[in-house]
């Protein structure tokens, strides 16, 4: 007669046999799906827009009915078109004035495009003009905009996070400037809210497993 070994009992899948394991399994789970949605979150490629459009407040320190400072952000700007003027009184030649933009919320600012404009004696290109911004107690002095080229067009890269933004100018006389166009987006950080979620975990397993006994 062929004699049967005796083996040990092979021991099942704790997963099957212990619902405890499974709670746990479930839980290490939930916590890997929210570390991929952050991952998810911050490796998505965001879109740089011009934000300049969305501004929910544009102001100037000198204000003029036929130089209106909104024409800086109408999207509007060939080179024979209308413009903002600093032409400030002509004790004011020669000083800084500006524009300021505001937004309902924090954004990301990564590169600033001023349309210029030269018109007669008094509007000329800018001597000295950089961009300065709103750190909820006072304005922080940022990048220094790059020369204007040949299209009156100077393109300056800069990193900064603000809901005010004023761009400060100077010339011999006066500046002129057609359009404004803060490039960025939106800072994630305040524009993404993550749910709530309850401190304590209260699921009852029991409907995987009715024939389990109560404790």
């Amino acid at each position: 007669m062929a004699r049967t070994a005796n083996l040990p009992a092979t021991k099942t899948n704790n997963l099957q046999n212990d619902p405890f394991d499974m709670k746990k399994t479930r839980l290490h789970i939930a916590t890997i799906c929210l570390m991929l949605t952050a991952c998810t979150l911050t490796t998505t490629a965001i879109e740089v827009q011009n934000l300049s459009l969305t501004a929910a407040r544009v102001t100037a320190s000198v204000e003029s009915n036929d130089n209106p400072v909104s024409l800086i952000r109408d999207n509007r700007y060939p080179a024979s078109g209308k413009y903002w003027s600093s032409y400030n009184g002509d004790d004011r030649l020669g000083a800084y004035e500006y524009v300021e933009l505001e937004w309902v919320q924090q954004n990301i600012y990564k590169e600033v495009r001023a349309y210029w404009k030269e018109d007669g004696a008094n509007i000329l290109l800018p001597t000295d003009a950089y961009v300065a911004w709103w750190d909820g107690t006072e304005w922080q002095k940022g990048a220094t905009l790059a020369q204007a080229d040949d299209k009156q067009l100077s393109v300056t890269e800069v990193d900064m996070a603000a809901s005010k933004v004023r761009l400060y100018m100077k010339s011999d006389k006066a500046c002129g400037l057609r359009e404004l166009q803060l490039m960025g987006y939106i800072d994630p950080s305040v524009s993404y809210k993550w749910p709530e979620y309850s401190p304590t975990l209260n699921y009852d397993f029991r409907w995987e497993y009715p024939t389990l006994s109560a404790p």
